[in-house]
């Protein structure tokens, strides 16, 4: 009898730690960010002009800041990193501003890009001091 419990005991442990090993997965997000904050990895979004919905899932983009303008590259693989993602990069697009009411966790900026999209990197990242200071005030 005691036996049986252990092993079930055993069972429903290891389920419980693969269902929080599961859930921790999926709320994470990987992030790369460069030394000097200017190149680094994040999630764009498409966002409708008439209403501010946003539109589709997030995209993960490299980001570049030259000269004082951000350039967005193509979707981010493992062979991706290096000289070779600056070959597919966007046309410089201008950061209009970053968004009050993100969560604590994201920093959310809207580009002015056609169409229309967001940005959104972690909070904390070392991008995030450059990213506020290529908002162009109105």
């Amino acid at each position: 009898m005691l036996a049986d419990m252990s092993d079930a005991l055993w069972w429903v442990g290891t389920i419980v730690v693969l269902v929080g090993l599961y859930i921790v997965a999926f709320r994470m997000e990987p992030h790369w960010v460069a030394k000097d904050g200017a190149s680094f990895t994040c999630r764009i979004r498409e966002v409708r002009e008439d209403t501010d919905e946003q539109v589709g899932r997030w995209r993960d983009r490299h980001a570049l800041v030259e000269a004082g303008r951000l350039r967005l590259g193509g979707r981010v693989t493992l062979r991706s990193f290096g000289d070779r993602s600056r070959q597919h990069l966007s046309a410089p697009v201008d950061v209009l501003g970053r968004s009050p009411n993100s969560s604590s966790r994201f920093a959310v900026y809207l580009l002015g890009s056609d169409p229309p999209r967001v940005l959104r990197i972690p909070a904390r990242s070392r991008a995030v001091p450059i990213l506020d200071s290529l908002v162009r005030p109105r």
